[in-house]
């Protein structure tokens, strides 16, 4: 069966007594704003979470609302597969990790630039190694050469960092980190504090071109909850980030409202698209 709204797939969860699943952030944060209208159900044991950062108090409420018996992130993309996961054991704890290593796979942090690695709590490159990984590109060996260090891990072009009991923080994409006059800010951070709006169902966030030098300006798309459309202005918005943030990272390309955000295959914001929009 196939799913196109987070309501459909609440429906399908309830009305199959479903017992494992896994979903995307975005969808974890539909279901707890659902719970509201549809009610809730009791069969989810088990419910594991990858494609994009996660709040933590996404994450609670979500528990509080469902009461799985596990709740866990893992962490992966299309070339190494899911490197890590979350223990079973660790069942409702350490919700901000994504997990530890699986057997035969290694993860190390190393630093954007010198490539040295970088010890627990310190914020550089998520680099994998291991049977999931992909041998390379096909007819392609610039890219090789440029996607693996000479230890054979794989540069995933992601940021993160290890804890002293080898549990991964995934941080953010380094390619998606708008550089504001010299600064950078991460879409996510901006993107969590929209979320807590009352008003907002979706948010996201990407960097759009300045033309006065400063390089890129956060510019949001979001979703408006039902019943809001003419209560909350973009300047709320904009107002209520700024409150919140260090003026680097204020809201300078302004606030769109759109219908809908679109989505890749596999559930995570298309934010190429994004780009496109006006």
């Amino acid at each position: 069966m196939s799913c196109e709204t987070e309501s459909c797939f609440f429906d399908y969860l309830k009305n199959h007594s479903v017992t494992v699943t896994f979903m995307v952030p975005s969808t974890v944060n539909a279901l707890n704003k659902l719970s509201a209208i549809k009610g809730t159900f009791s069969s989810l044991k088990k419910v594991l979470v990858a494609g994009e950062a996660l709040s933590e108090d996404v994450a609670r409420e979500f528990i509080r609302i469902y009461k799985p018996e596990y709740f866990g992130q893992t962490y992966g993309s299309s070339e190494t597969g899911f490197p890590t996961m979350k223990p079973i054991a660790d069942g409702l704890n350490n919700l901000k990790s994504n997990g530890v290593p699986v057997h035969g796979q290694q993860v190390k942090i190393s630093d954007f630039e010198s490539n040295e690695s970088l010890p627990p709590h310190k914020i550089g490159e998520i680099r994998v190694k291991g049977s999931q990984v992909t041998n390379g590109y096909i007819n392609n060996p610039k890219a090789n050469e440029a996607s693996f260090d000479n230890e054979g891990f794989f540069k995933s072009g992601d940021a993160g960092h290890l804890d002293e009991f080898g549990n991964l923080y995934f941080a953010y994409r380094f390619k998606e980190i708008i550089k504001y006059d010299g600064y950078a800010v991460a879409p996510t951070e901006l993107e969590f504090i929209l979320m807590e709006h009352e008003a907002v169902k979706e948010a996201a966030v990407i960097g759009i071109h300045d033309e006065e030098g400063y390089g890129e300006l956060p510019k949001a798309f979001v979703v408006l909850k039902e019943g809001f459309a003419d209560i909350v202005s973009e300047k709320a918005l904009i107002d209520y980030v700024s409150s919140q943030v260090c003026f680097y990272k204020q809201l300078r390309g302004g606030v769109v409202f759109v219908p809908k955000l679109k989505r890749t295959t596999i559930g995570k914001i298309d934010r190429r698209a994004l780009k496109n929009l006006k």
